[in-house]
């Protein structure tokens, strides 16, 4: 099968965008040494792809054990002594909310194909999706209050697809979660063992549908089910209250220094 690349495709890029036929767009997050963490570059990137689908179909993909291990967590510190890189950091919840909200409104359909396990705000590509595959050994997390953090900005969009009774036991727990569980709670679709070969057979079922009226289709759902733009400005504000605590902080630094946090004794696991 013959793909062709798009100019960010290279060893070094942070995605990989290739062609597997006619009006698909196969996209693969490429930093499996990071985990495929949402550094400012990889969101840079899907923001544009996004954006611009310029195809029928996209189909996001990963590399790596780790399909994504959600937020860079470098940008989550607070530095007291160097308030101009703290505001630096300050703009990459605003990248990640403008990311989930280009997904979201993409006007292509998007097909997610999960290889490997994801974690925090991984998850909010997965409730942004229109459909999503899952190799049944993945595992799943929404890992953020082991931290002492919230899953603020993905909430409004895991709520949507999953509801709240469905996700609280997961959410104030941190606990792993299957693909089977996954998709018993909507935010996966269907279990795979080769999750790409369906998705992509779900791409070509899609296009011998009108384009535009896919376009229309997805406006309208999305108009049926809005999301209130109040709370959707408000997580943000939740998100950097929950930061500046004493508590997330301390759960950051004993997370870059491998170490439990001060709530967590060192024989939990």
């Amino acid at each position: 099968m013959v793909t062709e690349s798009q100019p960010f495709s290279s060893t070094n890029s942070p995605l990989l965008d290739e062609r597997p036929e006619a009006g698909v767009r196969y996209i693969t997050l490429n930093q499996a040494a990071q985990h495929n963490r949402l550094t400012a570059p990889m969101m840079k990137a899907l923001i544009e792809v996004f954006t611009t689908p310029d195809c029928r179909v996209l189909i996001l993909a990963a590399d790596g054990k780790i399909f994504c291990g959600g937020a860079d967590l470098n940008w989550m510190k607070v530095s007291d002594s160097d308030e101009e890189k703290d505001n630096t950091r300050a703009s990459e919840p605003d990248q990640l909310a403008h990311l989930l909200s280009v997904m979201d409104n993409c006007p292509v359909p998007i097909a997610v194909t999960v290889k490997g396990d994801v974690y925090g705000g991984g998850l909010g590509l997965l409730a942004c999706a229109d459909i999503v595959f899952s190799n049944e050994l993945s595992q799943y997390c929404f890992s953020e209050a082991r931290l002492g953090l919230i899953p603020a900005l993905i909430s409004p969009y895991v709520l949507r697809a999953c509801g709240l009774r469905q996700l609280m036991p997961l959410l104030i727990s941190a606990s792993p979660f299957s693909a089977a569980h996954a998709e018993h709670i909507g935010l996966v679709h269907a279990l795979s063992f080769a999750p790409k070969e369906d998705a992509l057979r779900w791409a070509r079922q899609s296009m011998l549908c009108g384009p535009e009226a896919i376009t229309s289709i997805k406006r309208l759902g999305r108009k049926l089910q809005p999301l209130n733009p109040i709370e959707l400005a408000r997580v943000r504000d939740y998100l950097e209250q929950c930061r500046h605590s004493d508590e997330a902080q301390a759960g950051i630094a004993a997370f870059f220094a491998k170490q439990p946090p001060p709530w967590q004794s060192p024989s939990d696991d």
